[in-house]
């Protein structure tokens, strides 16, 4: 049963080949910075004149970010 539960924390990090605290850091990082671009989108959606390419700029930087370290990319 607590080798089943710990699976559950572990597997996944270790299939990218990560520990479950890089794995964490890594996860909590990028939904900041997904927050942050959306927040930035939705200022620009009130005054179009600030942050025209905060959006898709974020979205392609955290794209790339997201591929170099991504090893199964079918795991929905």
């Amino acid at each position: 049963m607590i080798k089943w539960i710990k699976s559950l924390f572990t597997d996944h990090p270790s299939q990218v080949g990560e520990t479950y605290f890089s794995h964490q850091q890594f996860a909590m990082g990028m939904g900041f910075t997904l927050l942050l671009i959306g927040s930035l989108v939705i200022i620009h959606s009130i005054f179009p004149f600030i942050f025209k390419n905060a959006g898709s700029l974020g979205i392609m930087r955290a794209h790339e970010k997201m591929m170099k370290r991504e090893r199964i990319r079918d795991d929905w």
